[in-house]
């Protein structure tokens, strides 16, 4: 699932909301929205990860789980 996540977002395609599964997102260490996410174009994105347990330190917005994505200009 991860590898899936990482190629969509890398080919410019974002992900459904589903896909999103109420997650947090991050980008580039910074809460960001769903159209933020989708909104990256393709070859922008170098690092994805996806987290499913509740992540304590962001509280309530944490709960679902942590989508984290770095762009090659934030490396």
């Amino acid at each position: 699932m991860t590898r899936t996540y990482y190629q969509k977002l890398v080919d410019g395609l974002g992900l459904t909301e589903a896909e999103i599964g109420g997650r947090l997102i991050m980008i580039n260490k910074k809460v960001a929205t769903a159209e933020q996410l989708r909104a990256l174009p393709a070859g922008t994105v170098s690092a994805f990860s996806l987290s499913d347990t509740p992540l304590e330190q962001y509280g309530e917005a944490g709960r679902n789980g942590l989508i984290f994505v770095l762009t090659k200009d934030k490396q």
